[in-house]
């Protein structure tokens, strides 16, 4: 089973915005980045259905990188792009301990 998120804005821009992530991921990067998520309590700050963060893009991948996230397509055009990450759920150790829970 996988888990797919999107990243979206531009490599140079100081915002990005990522749509799909659980509660788990999100409370990842909240522990990674607190001070770059504080004006997301701001109405009209995220996105419908995802979170800004003032962050470039480039770190934010390689944030989602590190716990498990594999870039497996971009598109784009001169203004914005937008990747998309698969995380492999079969081979996270944690989502399987939860599983396991749930299934007892």
């Amino acid at each position: 089973m996988s888990s797919y998120v999107s990243v979206v804005g531009t490599p140079t821009a100081e915002t990005c915005c990522i749509f799909g992530l659980t509660p788990q991921e999100m409370r990842y990067l909240q522990s990674k980045f607190p001070e770059h998520m504080k004006k997301g309590r701001e109405e009209g700050w995220n996105p419908k259905h995802g979170i800004r963060i003032e962050c470039t893009c480039i770190v934010i991948l390689n944030a989602l990188g590190y716990i498990g996230f594999k870039v497996v397509s971009t598109a784009g055009d001169r203004y914005e792009f937008m990747w998309t990450l698969e995380r492999n759920l079969d081979m996270d150790t944690q989502y399987q301990a939860i599983e396991r829970s749930y299934n007892q």
